[in-house]
């Protein structure tokens, strides 16, 4: 839960802050140095010609579930209720326990290790569980730098945990050659992404540390790798290849790569705002990566609930980030967090409708989506279950969703 609980305070934080983010206004030397034109290194390992890939339907959209604490009970009741089960079913499982973030011995959390939620099965045992109704897992392994809730860190008081930089150190390694092991003997195909939404853990992971605010590093982009590339981004980039270059050697051929960063990412209009966030200095590259996206947190403009400021139309939440991505890749486009927001106060059955048949078949990229639905989020988030409160939110799902010939309901696989 925790992650989830950081990642809300986050966009919290910006909505209603602009102290601390107006530091981001960087002065010539903090970027001295540092390019708007980059090139990816070379590739270090290339994926098996053999591999077993979650391709892009050929037309329309994958619908999904995204869920955290009771992903396979959810999983079950939505089947029942939708009549068909999700094709992509994204949660997340945690890549160290919060209680270890810093300690410089922590142990990451392999996939025999139960996902979060009481009597939570592994990701191993919902994998195959899913993998009986055709359905596919996908999974954040979320790597988190820092404990976003803090506010010495947002004020330069407190530092980032060590996490990325062990990774990059290779101190991990013996245990990410166990998860893979432990994936490559599932044999089901799953997705398989790190951090959860980059962008905002990159912010902490500056400097020759790697544990360094982008607006507290004297310089964004000499303390690590190329001098020229914003180091934040470059150690997510050079963390997903580590780890999936440890995954290939392994043999590892059921993983279908992804990676995603936050609602609202590349807004030129918010104040956490910076091109050296862009995804071209995040991307390890096609080589690597088989989907992309960004979570698209939204609510319905004309009849605006009382919610987290920070929620917008859907337009503001996923367009700019679409954008970008569109600048860098061409692969596929994933919503791994799609949720509608509301205070309960009316059905969301209208703004839900216009956003899947309307919106977003004018972006062609978008191939699959996972729709935010969970006690959890309904507690905590102000997202509903789907049809719990208003029954008219499900019948429009399975009118707009379920038997509308616009989205796939059966994965291809490579």
């Amino acid at each position: 839960m925790s992650f989830l609980v950081r990642s809300w305070f986050l966009l919290f934080f910006f909505s209603i802050s602009g102290s601390s983010l107006a530091e981001l206004e960087l002065d010539p030397e903090t970027i001295e140095g540092c390019s708007t034109e980059v090139s990816l290194p070379p590739a270090t390992s290339q994926a098996d010609a053999s591999a077993n890939k979650i391709l892009p339907p050929t037309q329309g959209v994958y619908p999904g579930l995204y869920n955290i604490g009771s992903t396979l009970s959810e999983y079950k009741a939505y089947k029942t209720k939708a009549g068909k089960a999700p094709v992509i079913v994204h949660t997340f499982h945690d890549f160290i326990s919060s209680e270890e973030l810093f300690s410089n011995n922590s142990k990451l959390r392999a996939f025999d290790q139960p996902l979060e939620g009481d009597d939570a099965p592994t990701p191993l045992a919902l994998a195959t569980e899913l993998s009986k109704d055709g359905a596919a897992l996908a999974i954040s392994w979320a790597i988190e730098c820092c404990n976003l809730e803090s506010m010495s860190l947002w004020y330069g008081l407190s530092k980032a945990n060590t996490v990325v930089p062990r990774i990059l150190n290779g101190d991990f390694d013996s245990d990410l050659r166990t998860a893979a092991r432990q994936i490559k003997a599932l044999g089901h195909p799953v997705m398989l992404g790190l951090f959860g939404e980059f962008a905002p853990q990159a912010w902490f992971l500056f400097g020759k540390d790697g544990r360094t605010a982008i607006n507290y590093s004297e310089n964004i982009c000499n303390g690590y790798g190329n001098p020229a590339w914003p180091d934040g981004p470059e150690r997510v980039r050079d963390t997903y290849r580590h780890v999936i270059d440890i995954f290939r050697q392994e043999g590892v051929k059921n993983v279908t790569w992804f990676m995603y960063t936050s609602t609202g990412y590349m807004n030129v209009d918010d104040e956490d705002y910076t091109a050296w966030l862009h995804p071209k200095y995040f991307y390890p590259g096609d080589a690597y990566i088989d989907w992309v996206g960004q979570s698209a947190y939204f609510i319905d403009p004309d009849n605006r609930p009382d919610v987290n400021e920070g929620v917008q139309d859907i337009t503001k939440a996923i367009m700019n980030g679409y954008n970008a991505w569109g600048s860098v890749t061409q692969r596929p486009f994933i919503i791994p967090e799609f949720g509608a927001a509301s205070d309960g106060s009316q059905s969301r059955a209208q703004i839900i409708q216009k956003v899947v048949t309307e919106f977003l078949p004018g972006l062609p990229r978008v191939k699959a989506f996972t729709f935010a639905n969970a006690e959890l989020f309904k507690q905590y988030f102000e997202i509903p279950i789907l049809g719990e409160q208003y029954p008219d939110e499900m019948q429009m799902w399975k009118s707009s969703v379920i038997n509308n010939p616009a989205f796939q309901h059966s994965l291809i696989i490579k």
